[in-house]
This record gives C-alpha cells, structure tokens and sequence, in this order.
C-alpha cells in the first residue's frame, strides 16, 4: 500500500509537473503572441504616426505658403495705396498751388484796377454802346425818311 501510495503520489507529482510544464509551455507561446501583436501594432503606429507626420508637414507646409502669399499681396497692397495716396496728394497740391497763383492773379488785378475804376469803365462803355445804338437807329430811321420822300 505504501508503494502504491507512493507511486500515486510520484503519478500525481509527475501530473502536477506535466500541468506545470504544459501551462508554462501555453503562457511561453502568449507571450510570444502577445509580444508579435504589441510588435505589429507599434509597426502600425509607427506607420500611422509617420503618415500623420507626412501630412502635418504637408499642411504646415501649404499654410506657410498661403501665408507667404497674403503677406506678399498685403505688401503689394501697401506699395499701391502709398503710390495712390501719393499721386492724390501731387494732384490736391497742384490745385492747391493753381488756386493760389490764380488767388494772386485776382489780387494784382484788383490792386491795378479798383472795383470802381472797373465799374466806371463799364457804366462808361455801356453809355457810349448806348449812344451807338441811337445814332444807328436815329441813321436808320433818317435813311427811311430820305427813301420815302426820294419815293
């Protein structure tokens, strides 16, 4: 009995030893499944995350240049308006400076001539244009007589 006891415990260390083996043996092989499936999935998102760089580099890369162009339009906009503003000052001081020299033109005018002295011309004129007129129809109506009595 004590062989037989011996030899069922010998069995079922050999058993216990055979389970140990065999769950040592299935939890080597998840381990190596579990580190193919880490390995692949850091490949994966190695590759994700490079894909992702790529694209970041590209975006950031058309965004600069999108800014590149707005800051160039905003300069070529400046260098317009400055030109602009330019020529519409040249202009307002051209008319600025024509309305002075004709101001100056008035003023040795009117400090050659007096407003008076230049009505007086005209009240004068307008007499003598007057006078024409009425010889000319006083010479016109003696014409007519003399034509009606040649008659």
């Amino acid at each position: 009995k004590d062989k037989d006891i011996a030899r069922g415990m010998q069995e079922a260390e050999e058993e216990r030893q055979r389970a140990v083996e065999q769950g040592e043996e299935e939890l080597r092989e998840l381990r190596e499944e579990c580190d193919r499936k880490l390995d692949s999935m850091r490949g994966e998102h190695a590759k994700v995350t490079e894909d992702l760089r790529s694209k970041m580099h590209a975006k950031e890369k058309e965004l600069m240049g999108r800014i590149e162009n707005l800051r160039s339009d905003n300069i070529r906009s400046q260098e317009q308006f400055q030109s602009d503003l330019q020529e519409k000052e040249a202009s307002f001081q051209r008319r600025l400076d024509q309305e002075k020299s004709l101001q100056a033109q008035v003023d040795n005018l009117m400090s050659s001539t007096s407003v008076k002295e230049l009505q007086s011309k005209i009240a004068s004129l307008t007499e003598q244009l007057r006078t024409k007129q009425q010889d000319c129809d006083a010479t016109v109506e003696r014409e007519g007589d003399a034509r009606r009595e040649l008659e």
